[in-house]
C-alpha cells in the first residue's frame, strides 16, 4: 500500500488482517508513494514466497515493471482503489465517477451555481474519476464550468511530497481571491478540505456561512467529541473493499484466468459544511 490513514486505508487494512479465510498469513509493506520502493517491496515479497498480492499502487499512469512481469505470468494480484482499465488485472474500487456526480448535484440542489474544484496533481485514476464526475454533472445540468474554477496543483497531500502545507493554503487563498463568484468548493479528498477550510479562515471567512465545502472520505468521529466538525462527504465502504479484495484474490488463486473489476457503492453523508444559498 502507498500509506493508510484514519479516513482512508485503515479500515481496509483492518478488514484484511482480521479475516480468517483459510488461515491466511498477511505481510504488509508501505511504499509511501515511491514507485521504485514499490518495485523493491514487491520483489522482496515474491522472494519470500507469497502466493498472492493485494496492491494499492503508487500510480495509475505508471505500472511497476515487476507488476507487468507478474501479470504476464498470471500471478494472483488484486488492485484496490485504482481502475487499471487497460490491464488484464483484478481490481476493487468505489464508483468514484458516480459519487462525484452525486456530490456535485447535491451542491447544485443547494443553489450553488459556481463551484470551485480543488484537487491534487496525483497520477491516480481515482482522482481523475472524481474530477470527471464533477465535470460530467455540469454537462448534464447544462451549466458552464471553466478552467478558472479548477485548482489542481495541491501537492502537500501526496505521499512523499516536499511541498509545505502553508504553501498549498496560500495557493487556495489566491484561488478564492481570483474567483469571488465561487460559493462552494468540491475537494477530492479530506486533507484538501482541511486546507481549504484553513484558507477560508485566513480570509476572515467561515465554513459554511461564506463557503460550503465537500470532500471524499472523512475520519470516523469520536462519539465523545460533541463539537466535532464534519464535512459533507462521500463515504466509501472500506470494509467491503477489504472483503472483496480477499475473496477475489482467493478466486484468482483457485482460478488463474479470472479477470474481474468490481465497482462498489458509497454513501453521501451530510455534515456541517454545506448550507443552501
Amino acid at each position: 500500500i502507498t500509506n493508510f490513514t484514519d479516513f482512508f486505508g485503515a479500515q481496509i487494512l483492518r478488514t484484511v488482517l482480521e479475516t480468517n479465510a483459510e488461515e491466511i498469513n498477511f505481510i504488509v509493506k508501505i511504499s509511501y508513494g515511491d514507485p521504485d520502493r514499490e518495485n523493491e517491496l514487491i520483489q522482496e515479497l515474491i522472494e519470500m514466497g507469497i502466493q498472492g498480492l493485494i496492491l494499492l499502487p503508487t500510480s495509475s499512469e505508471y505500472t511497476s515493471p515487476k507488476i507487468l512481469e507478474l501479470i504476464s505470468k498470471n500471478f494472483p494480484i488484486v488492485v484496490i482503489d485504482r481502475l487499471m482499465a487497460n490491464l488484464p488485472i483484478c481490481s476493487v474500487q468505489t464508483d468514484s465517477f458516480a459519487a462525484a456526480k452525486e456530490l456535485t448535484n447535491y451542491l447544485f440542489a443547494k443553489h450553488h451555481d459556481k463551484i470551485g474544484l480543488i484537487t491534487s496533481d496525483s497520477s491516480v485514476s481515482t482522482i481523475d474519476e472524481r474530477v470527471n464526475g464533477f465535470l460530467s454533472a455540469h454537462v448534464d445540468a447544462n451549466r458552464a464550468v471553466s478552467q478558472k474554477q479548477i485548482l489542481s496543483r495541491i501537492d502537500s497531500v501526496v505521499p512523499s511530497s516536499s511541498r509545505k502545507i502553508e504553501d498549498d493554503v496560500a495557493l487556495i487563498v489566491a484561488f478564492l481571491q481570483k474567483n469571488p463568484e465561487i460559493t462552494a468548493l468540491f475537494t477530492t479528498e479530506y486533507n484538501i478540505a482541511l486546507l481549504a477550510k484553513s484558507a477560508i479562515e485566513q480570509l476572515g471567512r467561515q465554513v459554511p456561512h461564506d463557503f460550503s465545502v465537500v470532500c471524499f472520505d472523512h475520519p470516523t468521529v469520536n462519539i465523545f467529541d460533541l463539537n466535532a466538525f464534519i464535512f459533507t462527504h462521500i463515504e466509501q465502504d472500506q470494509t467491503a473493499i477489504g472483503k472483496h479484495a480477499i475473496d477475489l484474490l482467493l478466486t484468482k488463486i483457485a482460478h488463474p484466468d479470472t479477470i474481474e473489476k468490481i465497482n462498489l457503492g458509497y454513501r453521501l453523508i451530510e455534515g456541517d459544511s454545506v448550507i443552501s444559498r
